[in-house]
């Protein structure tokens, strides 16, 4: 990295403007690969436990499990239900 002091001793040179091209051309081209590098690593480390949410609507309740490991889902009326689901999850 070219420091400051060091771009100064450059005839007709501005430091603050080639810091500045430089860091948002580092941006510029750092940006997606950081995008690319946290999507690759939500996707490696995706968690396998089971989602479960409670969902309040209209005054009824009911709750919506998913299960990424075999990709299924339900909408369950009760807890006693949402057990069951989880019991044939476990032991097939």
């Amino acid at each position: 990295m070219i420091r400051a002091s060091r771009l100064s001793s450059f005839p007709g040179s501005n430091s603050a403007q080639l810091i500045q091209r430089r860091t948002s051309t580092c941006a510029k081209w750092f940006a997606p690969l950081q995008q690319w590098g946290v999507s690759l690593l939500r996707m490696l480390a995706a968690p396998s436990e089971v989602r479960i949410q409670k969902i309040n609507r209209d005054g009824s309740t009911y709750w919506r499990v998913y299960d990424p490991a075999s990709g299924r889902s339900a909408s369950l009326a009760s807890e006693q239900e949402v057990r069951i689901w989880l019991e044939q999850r476990y032991n097939g």
